[in-house]
């Protein structure tokens, strides 16, 4: 544990130096993601540590407008100084910035970068790493033009490049993430979009299954459907936020499913002598082995998958699919209704909070 020190009167805790390390490698974060991830919510405590911070020059704070999105009252936003970058660097950590203007964000930008704190908050607070956009573009050799909010890797060691999509995403945007995600995949594998709002999880989703032609020069290019072959999650930035936090891995998920639904898992991985790829978790229901596809995630892989599993595979495989999925979604995943092949477990809002959100149940 760290002790107090004294550098020039640059009196730091070893919870404020964390603080201060986060607003090095993360740029800004707001007083409720600072309560959130060090102060276990208490308002006092982390009023005290920001004071501290800001009277010596160490941070500054600013309001900003429409960080919280168009027409609310904007959060308070903290990030390091000059003296606070000194700080970091007299207490032993290795600084490359040497300017705040190098951590300088634009103020359009900040309700993104709010956005895609808020996914690193919660899921470092459960074990997960989380890199900043610059930092995956450094070492993956990205445009730095490019939107992707970062690089989350599971305590198992799985990475996901991921994105935030705000309720007013445009179509150009999509646009770009989509190619963004189709030139990098090979490199970076899965993604995971967090979205705000109904409104842009539908964009997504439908630009996904349904792209526009594209306009190169005065033609139109008709545009293929994103497919990857990895995991490329779409989910509600507050239920997907809670589910990788409470649940890591995808095999914790699978069991506490199993668990609420009433399957068992007999296998979660596919043996050497298999030839099926798509569906590796093999599950019990109503006495029938059958594959096992969870997709309150809306992983658009496993959807592509799922649409291609015909008559003809169930006949060489002899297993139905067994599909998790959100009753209000269905609509937008573009899966037929075929009780030959699919049998459907469709969860409401108050099995997602008895999973996810129990503090929410009285």
């Amino acid at each position: 544990m760290m002790e107090e020190g004294n550098f020039d009167g640059l009196i730091v805790s070893e919870k404020e130096f964390k603080v201060l390390k986060d607003l090095y490698n993360y740029r800004s974060l707001t007083t409720e993601q600072i309560k959130r991830k060090y102060f276990s919510d208490s308002k006092y405590y982390v009023d005290r540590a920001l004071y501290r911070l800001r009277s010596r020059k160490i941070i500054t704070s600013s309001v900003f407008k429409g960080s919280r999105g168009k027409g609310k009252k904007g959060h308070t936003v903290h990030r390091l100084t000059e003296t606070g970058l000194e700080c970091l660097t007299r207490h032993g950590m290795s600084v490359e910035v040497q300017q705040p203007v190098q951590l300088y964000v634009r103020p359009t930008q900040i309700h993104y970068l709010t956005m895609a704190n808020d996914v690193m908050v919660d899921l470092t607070l459960a074990g997960w790493e989380v890199w900043d956009s610059r930092k995956v573009k450094r070492e993956y050799n990205l445009d730095r033009q490019m939107n992707i909010a970062g690089l989350l890797i599971n305590p198992e060691g799985k990475r996901f490049g991921y994105y935030v999509l705000d309720s007013a995403a445009t179509i150009q945007l999509l646009g770009k993430i989509q190619a963004e995600i189709k030139d990098n995949y090979p490199r970076i594998k899965n993604f995971i979009i967090f979205t705000k709002g109904q409104r842009s999880y539908e964009q997504f989703m439908e630009y996904s299954f349904n792209p526009p032609n594209k306009r190169v020069a005065n033609r139109l290019i008709e545009q293929k459907p994103i497919y990857t072959g990895y995991d490329l999650k779409v989910v509600s930035s507050r239920t997907g936020r809670r589910l990788l936090q409470k649940y890591p891995s995808k095999s914790e998920w699978i069991h506490a499913l199993s668990n609420h639904l009433g399957f068992e898992v007999i296998n979660e991985t596919i043996q050497e002598d298999e030839t099926r790829q798509s569906f590796p978790t093999v599950v019990k229901y109503k006495d029938e082995e059958m594959y096992f596809v969870d997709l309150l995630d809306s992983d658009i892989t496993q959807i592509r998958h799922i649409q291609n599993y015909s008559n003809q595979s169930y006949q060489w495989e002899k297993r139905k699919l067994l599909v998790t999925n959100y009753s209000f979604l269905k609509e937008y995943q573009r899966i037929e209704d075929n009780p030959f092949l699919i049998e459907k477990l469709d969860m409401n809002l108050s099995d997602i909070a008895e999973l996810l959100f129990p503090e929410t149940i009285q």
